[in-house]
């Protein structure tokens, strides 16, 4: 499914995914363990990044195997 997504947003999978946590209503704030630009740069462009609501739903799916209730 990220990989679905990615293509629409031209951004990697764990853009993506990094994005769905930022999203998640548990408040997530994911730790990055790296000192590496490019990686932060990753995060960075998770952050602006905003998924539709739909979509968000899909990857919670994905990641659970279940539906929504």
């Amino acid at each position: 499914m990220a990989n679905l997504l990615a293509g629409k947003y031209n951004k990697s999978a764990d853009v993506i995914l990094l994005s769905w946590l930022m999203t998640h209503p548990a408040n997530i704030h994911p730790v990055l363990g790296t000192s590496k630009i490019s990686r932060i740069q990753l995060a960075v462009d998770a952050s602006h990044l905003k998924l539709e609501r739909e979509e968000w739903f899909m990857l919670w799916r994905a990641s659970t195997g279940r539906e929504v209730a």
